[in-house]
Order: C-alpha cells, then sequence, then structure tokens
C-alpha cells in the first residue's frame, strides 16, 4: 500500500538550532534524605501527588509562579516532567536559584553540534592543555575540569549516546519523504472488517472475561486511525469475543468511519477524539490496558505511558524504535513498578 523513500541528511538536519528564550533556572536542593521533592500536578498543595519525586540536584526551568508554589519543566536530573513545587518547606529551601545551564558536551568542547569526530578530538586537544593539572598547579579546580572535557569527549566520540542526546535536545531532524500509492480513505475502504487481517489459523487463547475495573474497556487502541490502528480494530472485531474495546485519536473524520464499521461489534464501546496532551491521563483512566499504535515514537515521546501509570492502566506498544524504548525505560519503569503497571515496549514488532 505504501512506499517510504528516506532521505536522512548526514549527521544533523538542524545543526545551528535557534536557542529557546532565558528563563529563571532552579537547583533542587531539597529532599536529600527522601531521594528528592513531591512535586503535584496542580499549583494548591492539596493536588494530585505526582507518582515520582523531583531528584535533588535536578535542573529546572521555571514556567510560573504562584505566591511559594513554582511551576516547572525539567531540564535534567530524575522525576516528572513538569508539575508543581514548593519552594520551601518548614523554612528550609526546596529549590534555590541558579545560573547552571543543562550539562552541554557541544558547549564544554567548544564546537558546533554538526562537528566531526576528528574537530571533535582537536577540540579537546585544545581545551585540555590549557586545564591539564600538570600544566595548571596552582588551580584545585583543574583535575575536575579535566575530567569533565574528557567525559565530553568520550560522550560524543560515543555514536549511539550522541544520537540519542542530539535527538531528545532536537538537533536532529530526519527528514522523511512519504509517497502514497492510495489514500487512507482507499486504504480504509479495502479492510473488511470481517476478513481476518493477519491470516491467523486459529483464534489465540483468549482468557475468561473478568469484570471490569469501575466501568473501564479492556482494551483502548490509541491512534486508531493510522494503517497499524485499523488493523488492530480488526483484529479486536474479529478475536475479543467477550471483551470490550474503544478507539481514540486525533482525527475525527476517520474515527467516525472507523466507528461506522466496527460499531456492530458487540464489544466495540466507541471513540475519543484527543485534542491535547491533557486528554491523555482522562483517556488512560477509561480502560484496563491502552494499545498505543501512534507514531513516530521520537516525536509523540512517552505521554500515553506516564498517563497510564497514574491511572494504574496497562501499556503496551508496537514501536520498533530503539533510542525510544530506552527513553521509555528510562522514564517510567520506576513509577510502573511501584504502581504495580505494566509497560511493555516493542510488542508484536514485525520486521
Amino acid at each position: 500500500w505504501l512506499k517510504y523513500p528516506v532521505n536522512l541528511p548526514s549527521p544533523l538536519a538542524n545543526p545551528h538550532p535557534v536557542p529557546p528564550m532565558a528563563a529563571q533556572r532552579w537547583e533542587v536542593v531539597g529532599g536529600g534524605s527522601s531521594g528528592g521533592i513531591v512535586a503535584r500536578e496542580g499549583k494548591e498543595v492539596r493536588s494530585t501527588e505526582l507518582p515520582t519525586r523531583l531528584a535533588t540536584g535536578a535542573l529546572i526551568q521555571e514556567l510560573q509562579m504562584e505566591g511559594e508554589r513554582l511551576r516547572y519543566k525539567k531540564l535534567t536530573g530524575r522525576g516528572p516532567d513538569t508539575g508543581w513545587v514548593s519552594l520551601k518547606f518548614k523554612g528550609a529551601d526546596l529549590v534555590v536559584r541558579t545560573d547552571k545551564r543543562p550539562w552541554n558536551p557541544y558547549e564544554l568542547l567548544g564546537i558546533k553540534p554538526d562537528a566531526t569526530d576528528a574537530a571533535i578530538k582537536s577540540a579537546f586537544r585544545k581545551a585540555s592543555v590549557k586545564v591539564h593539572p600538570d600544566r595548571c598547579p596552582d588551580d584545585p579546580d583543574a583535575a575536575s575540569k579535566f575530567r569533565e572535557l574528557t567525559h565530553a569527549r568520550e560522550f560524543l566520540l560515543s555514536p549511539h549516546k550522541r544520537l540519542f542526546y542530539n535527538i531528545k535536545n532536537r538537533l536532529i531532524q530526519p527528514v522523511v519523504s512519504v509517497e502514497w500509492w492510495s489514500d487512507w480513505d482507499t486504504i480504509f475502504d479495502e479492510i473488511d472488517a470481517d476478513l481476518d487481517l493477519e491470516g491467523l489459523t486459529s483464534e489465540p487463547g483468549i482468557p475468561p472475561q473478568v469484570p471490569t475495573d469501575g466501568g473501564r474497556v479492556d482494551i483502548l487502541i490509541m491512534g486508531a486511525t493510522g494503517l497499524t490502528g485499523t488493523v488492530a480494530c480488526s483484529i479486536c472485531h474479529r478475536q475479543l469475543q467477550g471483551r470490550t474495546w474503544a478507539i481514540a485519536g486525533r482525527d475525527g473524520r476517520k474515527l467516525e468511519r472507523l466507528r461506522s464499521k466496527f460499531e456492530p461489534s458487540p464489544g466495540f464501546r466507541g471513540m475519543t477524539r484527543v485534542e491535547s496532551a491533557e486528554d491523555l491521563e482522562r483517556l488512560a483512566r477509561t480502560a484496563r490496558v491502552v494499545c498505543d499504535v501512534t507514531g513516530p515514537k521520537i516525536e509523540v515521546g512517552t505521554k500515553m505511558a506516564e498517563a497510564c501509570v497514574k491511572a494504574g492502566t496497562h501499556y503496551v506498544e508496537v514501536t520498533g524504535e530503539v533510542i525510544h524504548n530506552r527513553l521509555l525505560r528510562d522514564t517510567v519503569d520506576g513509577s510502573a513498578r511501584a504502581a504495580g503497571v505494566c509497560v511493555l515496549g516493542a510488542g508484536g514488532l514485525n520486521c
């Protein structure tokens, strides 16, 4: 149905990004004995506590200030990406203003993000001479400065670490040119709701139905209007006898067409249009399991998985993006274990 001529400029599509507007940065100094400070969803002290703490030493950026409460965006360290924290607790500072900047290996070596390996090595040699402990015996910080430069060089000479850093900081933007052999409507019309698209010789073993949790559907297909999502709907229609399922996505017109095709299914429970990231947690509370077939994941990120962990909803996705799967593990593994939630990346991946 589709063909994808892919053009990936090397190594960076955006080697000189426009720097963001300056904003006040804060450093977390409290919570040293408890692994960090409490972060909450809202500005009220009684609002819902986020599942993980904001780690001591984390660097955050100020988004909004309301009295003694700070809404932040995390720059470095462990903990929720955004939320509200208190400035003080019982008179002691929890966060303090700082001029520190997020660690930037390119800035440390004085090179641009599109520097070659040879340029990285050359920049390290020039910079290290100025801070080497043997050449700067009177500088007590010479050794730590030299170690920092060495770490930056080794980091940038590691292809995987450098690629992950570039993507996370939006320094790389792969250009994908997609040529469609047929449009979505044509593809959709070719799918028969009763056709076994996966060519299964027999139905897989499906556990007996169990009582739903507070009216939740058994499975919610997030991103149902895509090609993979449409196939997933067909499988649910055929295979989930005695189970309930629903669909969600951003395109209202396509969702309506999906609903018209699959609504006769006894287990189908309707559709939800997602308009913003704020809708995700509310959506996660409507299901026992979310099957996430949105993408590309490097753009969508881990917001749906984080919302599922907060809602106590199991989560599975089908992406084969290795870097995203690593980010998924680093972001939600700890909080998912604590909440007893199963998070499965690359489930059902086909190559």
